[in-house]
């Protein structure tokens, strides 16, 4: 059994956990345009503590795997943090129709990427 092998659950999980974030960043999105801030910002909490246990589950996976997948999968995470960063930054400032729109336009979109290019480099091992 390779070392890869032995993360095949964390890999598993992290994908499942993954695409629920970005699930819950669309349901998030729709919280807002619906006025329903309280409960947008809970949901965006949530999922910053999902993000969070992703991106720490897959680093010491991505550390072991093909230097080049791995260093494509971390620029994502890179960029995801970004617009996390933006939105924070929007919702502190009470600017929901900007976070809404740093939603839609960046954090959903790269999300999914960094969601698609997780199952890229974990499905050789998931098969």
């Amino acid at each position: 059994m390779t070392q890869l092998e032995r993360h095949l659950e964390i890999m598993k999980q992290s994908l499942q956990l993954s695409e629920t974030v970005v699930n819950g960043l669309i349901h998030t999105k729709t919280l807002l345009s619906e006025g329903k801030r309280p409960e947008a910002m809970q949901m965006l909490d949530d999922i910053l503590v999902s993000y969070e246990s992703v991106e720490r589950s897959v680093t010491p996976v991505l550390a072991e795997m093909d230097m080049a997948e791995a260093e494509e999968v971390q620029g994502y995470f890179t960029n995801v943090q970004k617009g996390v960063n933006a939105v924070v930054t929007g919702l502190e400032a009470e600017k929901y129709e900007k976070v809404e729109e740093v939603l839609d336009s960046t954090l959903i979109p790269q999300f999914r990427k960094l969601n698609d290019d997780l199952k890229k480099a974990f499905q050789p091992y998931l098969t």
